[in-house]
């Protein structure tokens, strides 16, 4: 039942589970037109499809006719129902307290879809971070730390809402590099439990141990060599 698919939208990640789920419903509601007509095609997109869900005769049934109007309205008092304990009811309030379904549903849709792709964006941003490692080499972390901040700045484009705060741009920075010498892998908790370095200031002291640490084995190669 839609009743037990309010989370999705009060998680605002499942947007497109919880329309596919509404249309089907309305789908098994049966229009004032009769036949097997039902009250699907109210909320029906602007432009006419003909593919998919859609179906060309939904498109030739005329949203100007008093059957409409009944159609329209029994659409409205299902989505009261289904929105009202969701963070999406504020939205459509006004279209819905008009008896607008139709227009409430539009709204939605423009809203939600927004922000359900922003959603998936971020967490595909996520999981390119996750899959993203810096394991030890002297050149590589430079280039690490390059896709890091562009990875950022991806999130960053779709608004404040998905945009990385500065704690998470240090922990999941700290957290993607493995096999490290002993001395870096141990600066790397210490630097996590320590509030007062922010993201900036971690790349600069992880760098710096790794360079020292690179430094201190070529001039331990250099004294071998010398010694022979």
């Amino acid at each position: 039942a839609i009743e037990n698919k309010k989370a999705y939208l009060n998680m605002g990640i499942q947007w497109f589970d919880w329309k596919k789920l509404t249309v089907y419903k309305l789908q098994q509601m049966p229009s004032a037109l009769g036949g097997n007509a039902t009250l699907k095609y109210v909320v029906r997109p602007e432009l006419q499809s003909g593919s998919g869900p859609w179906t060309n005769e939904e498109y030739i049934i005329s949203l100007e006719t008093p059957y409409f109007k009944i159609d329209n309205e029994e659409v409205a008092i299902f989505l009261t129902e289904a929105l009202k304990d969701t963070r999406f009811f504020d939205l459509v309030r006004e279209a819905l307290g008009k008896s607008d379904g139709r227009l409430a549903w539009l709204q939605l849709v423009g809203h939600a879809e927004s922000k359900a792709l922003s959603q998936q964006r971020k967490e595909k941003i996520i999981h390119e971070i996750e899959c993203h490692r810096y394991e030890g080499t002297y050149n590589g972390f430079h280039k690490f730390i390059s896709e890091m901040k562009y990875y950022f700045s991806l999130a960053e484009q779709l608004g404040d809402d998905y945009d990385f705060e500065e704690a998470e741009k240090k922990s999941m920075f700290l957290r993607q590099i493995y096999k490290c010498d002993a001395s870096v892998m141990a600066l790397l908790p210490k630097l996590e439990s320590d509030d007062s370095f922010d993201f900036e200031q971690c790349i600069e002291k992880v760098s710096n141990a790794i360079v020292n640490k690179y430094e201190q084995r070529r001039e331990k190669y250099k004294r071998k060599w010398e010694s022979i």
